[in-house]
C-alpha cells in the first residue's frame, strides 16, 4: 500500500491532535471518500473548505483502491474536528490521538506490497541476475543521454510495430542501443516494460 500521500506535520494542534495533511488539504475538516471500482478511482470531497476540494486517485489495482479507501476512512474518522474538539464551554477538549497513532503505526508495519517490473520486483528491474544492466536501465541512460532533448519524448508516441520489433531485437541479442536509434522508440520500451 501507499501512503506516501498522507503527512502529519507533526506539530501538536489544540491540544494533542494531530494536524495531519492530505496535499495540503487539513484533515482537521470533515470529509467523505467514495470508489469507483470500475477504473479504480478513489475520490475524497472536503465540503467544509473553503473551496469544497476534491481529490481523485487512481490506484494501480482494486486491492490498492480498497486499502486505500480503508486507510483514508479511518485517518478521517479519527480526525478531529471543530465540532468533537470544542466542549460545551467552547475550550477545545483534550483528543484522544493515540487511536490513530496506533493506527500508523499499524500501516507502517504492514508489509509493503513487491510491485513488479517485467516480472521482477522493481529494486531488481534495473539489473539482470548476472549485475549487468537490464534492458530497462539501457533505455533509460539512452533516454538520458540521447532523448532528453528531443521533442515530446515521453508524450509523442512511437509506432507500436517499431517497439514491438526493438524489444523482440533486444530478446534476439541485439542488447546495446546505438545513437541513431529513435528515441521515441525507446522511450516506448521504458514505457511497456
Amino acid at each position: 500500500m501507499r501512503t506516501w500521500f498522507l503527512e502529519s506535520n507533526g506539530v501538536p494542534q489544540k491540544g494533542n491532535e494531530a494536524n495531519l495533511t492530505l496535499g495540503g488539504i487539513d484533515l482537521n475538516n470533515s470529509g467523505s471518500v467514495s470508489i469507483k471500482a470500475d477504473k479504480k478511482l478513489l475520490t475524497v470531497q472536503f465540503p467544509n473548505v473553503r473551496d469544497g476540494r476534491v481529490l481523485t486517485l487512481k490506484a494501480e489495482t482494486t486491492e490498492d483502491l480498497y486499502e486505500w479507501k480503508t486507510a483514508l476512512e479511518n485517518v478521517l474518522a479519527h480526525a478531529p474536528s471543530a465540532a468533537n474538539a470544542m466542549g460545551q464551554s467552547g475550550i477545545f477538549r483534550s483528543y484522544q490521538a493515540d487511536s490513530l497513532d496506533i493506527y500508523l503505526d499499524q500501516l507502517k508495519d504492514k508489509e509493503t506490497v513487491n510491485y513488479v517490473v517485467l516480472g521482477r520486483p522493481i529494486l531488481l528491474a534495473l539489473e539482470e541476475v548476472d549485475g549487468t544492466p537490464s534492458f530497462l536501465e539501457k533505455a533509460l541512460r539512452f533516454i538520458e543521454e540521447h532523448g532528453a532533448k528531443v521533442e515530446g519524448i515521453l508524450r509523442q508516441a512511437a509506432d507500436v510495430e517499431d517497439v514491438e520489433n526493438r524489444v523482440r531485437e533486444y530478446e534476439q541479442g541485439k542488447v546495446e542501443f546505438s545513437e541513431g536509434e529513435d528515441a521515441h522508440v525507446v522511450a516506448d520500451c521504458v514505457k511497456v516494460s
